[in-house]
């Protein structure tokens, strides 16, 4: 096979990862959690929950093409998905984080994906 092919795998791969976790996830945290039921609000979140899914797959995948070892990159993919999801604003507020490090949060993946569904409610 080709590159391209091989990527393109990877992308359909990717996405179709993120739609069952659209599909799946989204009802567990939604109907769990009392949130606004409308469907708006809901086909937001789960449109949030795809993204985020696609993304830290997309992030995995940087990683493990960054590192020379599975080791290292399992390791290292561990550490960044601790810190960004840890710095997202769900666990820790995004006014406690210190403002020479506030730029993790805006980098996190996750950020957005939160914000989301927060300003969806």
């Amino acid at each position: 096979y080709s590159v391209l092919a091989w990527h393109l795998a990877w992308l359909v791969k990717l996405g179709l990862t993120a739609a069952l976790k659209a599909l799946f996830y989204t009802p567990c945290f939604y109907f769990l959690g009392q949130l606004r039921l409308d469907a708006t609000a809901y086909l937001a979140a789960a449109f949030a929950t795809g993204g985020m899914g696609f993304a830290g797959s997309a992030v995995a995948m940087l990683i493990t093409t960054l590192m020379p070892g599975l080791g290292a990159a399992t390791t290292a993919f561990g550490c960044a998905v601790l810190l960004y999801q840890n710095v997202c604003g769900f666990f820790l507020p995004i006014r406690a984080i210190p403002p020479y490090l506030l730029w993790l949060a805006w980098s996190s993946v996750f950020t957005y994906g939160y914000y989301a569904i927060i300003n969806s409610q």
